[in-house]
């Protein structure tokens, strides 16, 4: 089975594609420099009328060299005590956040992003296999910026992966356009790693 799972939501909104990923989830770890775009409202939002946790993780100071530790332990704490449930192996963990298009304002790059995903990510891998809930599955909006650190943070660390994008595989770019793609193009954006 490939690692990488891309799918097409039947619309082309935003707000869809978001509500799927944090419903078929367990909880929503957001990487973020602004807490008040129209998709971080509309995931706290969603993730309240679901009732699942989520996670804000400040890509300016939580994931410093003094902080990431006690984040990663804050975070595998309440997955530990919301999450888990021994009719289940381990969590599915949506990963969201600020596009590029945001994230370029804090002179944060896409590399930038990536690893700043991959190391907390990876660490919370270790944290909870450690504690015998592994992570079984990273969701992603497929988005540039967060979204598609997750995906990239995934296949990199063998966990499977699925990108759920707007239909028409729809993504924003760095200036904020939206543009469309084959799935064979936008698979290719994630291989090419």
């Amino acid at each position: 089975m490939p690692l990488l799972t891309l799918e097409e939501n039947h619309l082309r909104t935003y707000a869809t594609r978001t509500e799927e990923n944090i419903r078929m989830s367990d909880c929503t770890l957001a990487f973020v420099v602004n807490l008040k775009t129209e998709g971080m409202r509309a995931t706290s939002l969603i993730t309240k009328k679901k009732n699942k946790p989520l996670f804000i993780v400040d890509l300016k100071t939580d994931l410093e060299a003094e902080n990431i530790d006690e984040t990663v332990t804050k975070i595998a704490d309440v997955i530990m005590e919301k999450c888990f449930s021994p009719m289940f192996k381990g969590v599915v963990i949506n990963i969201a956040g600020n596009g590029i298009y945001e994230l370029k304002n804090s002179n944060i790059t896409q590399g930038d992003v990536d690893l700043a995903v991959l190391k907390l990510i990876g660490r919370l891998k270790k944290t909870l296999e450690e504690r015998g809930y592994p992570i079984l599955r990273i969701r992603s909006g497929g988005q540039t910026g967060a979204d598609e650190a997750g995906i990239r943070t995934g296949i990199r660390l063998g966990i499977k992966t699925t990108g759920l994008f707007p239909r028409g595989y729809k993504i924003r770019d760095v200036n904020g356009v939206d543009r469309e793609y084959t799935s064979i193009q936008t698979r290719k954006r994630f291989e090419q790693e």
